[in-house]
């Protein structure tokens, strides 16, 4: 009886009351049907009341634990619905109040820069054709800025964390962003060889901006000084080293502020699994070398 009624709990716990039912049915009338043919009717009669009564009894208990338990899981389920609806409801109120602060003070700026960089010329009288250029390139710049700031507020202004898909720099626009920095008046030397093959989307871009950070900080504290960058294809990896020298005694650097773009080029480095270095040189300069593997996999590339 003891045996039976552990049955007719754990099948009513585990599969429903109406699998612990089917069993209590059966577990109650195959000893009742079988009494009578074994002659043993009246002497089996008392136990098989005090065995169902029991076994009954146990399937009420069954049924009330199942439906508590399934109770409690239906509201732990809920509770972490409602707590990850929560967290995504945080955080695109996070992503709409950068999105906004970045249009209202950044882009702002970024424009009023560019009309005044490309007004100059009709504004200012006698303008050389030297100053008249360097204006244009400022336009040029702020332009760049502003698609770019554009591309990134459509991606924080997305709810679904899904936006649309644009094409994004990679390794091919390395030499277009040296030329920029040289019109800016920065001497650049860039030495790579194409890639053999397509480069993996996320070691591409990141090599684009790892370049595009290094030589931002190069010309911003060390301006003057000669900048050296050098992209390397491995059969693996992507190897950039960006080197600049001792500015010149007549041009003071950037006075030092706690930024992040180093932080910043750490954190895309590290979700390749990748590495970077960066640090001052015997020589008074600076130096950035980021290692950059075709797979994100540690496994894979033991």
């Amino acid at each position: 009886m003891i045996g039976f009624a552990l049955l007719v709990l754990v099948t009513t716990i585990v599969h429903g009351w109406r699998a612990g039912g089917v069993a209590l049915a059966i577990g109650n009338l195959g000893p009742l049907l079988a009494a009578p043919l074994l002659g043993r009717a009246s002497t089996s009669a008392g136990d098989l009341i005090v065995a169902s009564s029991a076994t009954a009894a146990v399937y009420l208990v069954a049924v009330l634990l199942a439906s508590r338990l399934r109770v409690g899981a239906e509201l732990d389920r809920e509770r972490r619905l409602s707590a990850s609806e929560l967290e995504r409801r945080l955080l695109v109120e996070e992503r709409t109040r950068i999105a906004r602060e970045l249009h209202d003070v950044v882009a702002h700026s970024t424009a009023l820069t560019q009309v005044q960089a490309s007004t100059a010329r009709y504004r200012i009288p006698d303008l050389s054709p030297e100053a008249a250029a360097e204006f244009e390139e400022i336009a040029r710049s702020a332009r760049s800025s502003l698609a770019e700031m554009r591309r990134l507020l459509g991606v924080l202004r997305t709810e679904d964390h899904a936006p649309e898909l644009s094409p994004q720099p990679g390794v091919a626009e390395i030499p277009e962003l040296v030329e920029g920095f040289r019109r800016a008046g920065a001497e650049v030397e860039l030495w790579m060889d194409g890639p053999s093959a397509e480069l993996p989307a996320g070691v591409d871009l990141t090599a684009y901006r790892v370049a595009q950070e290094a030589l931002s900080n190069a010309v911003r504290h060390a301006p003057g000084a000669g900048i050296e960058l050098h992209v390397a294809f491995g059969p693996d990896a992507v190897t950039l080293r960006v080197h600049n020298g001792v500015p010149p005694a007549l041009l003071s650097p950037a006075p030092p502020v706690t930024g992040n773009g180093l932080r910043g080029m750490q954190e895309r480095v590290g979700r390749l699994t990748g590495t970077l270095e960066h640090g001052a040189t015997p020589d008074g300069g600076w130096t950035v070398l980021a290692h950059l593997p075709f797979t994100t996999d540690p496994r894979e590339r033991a």
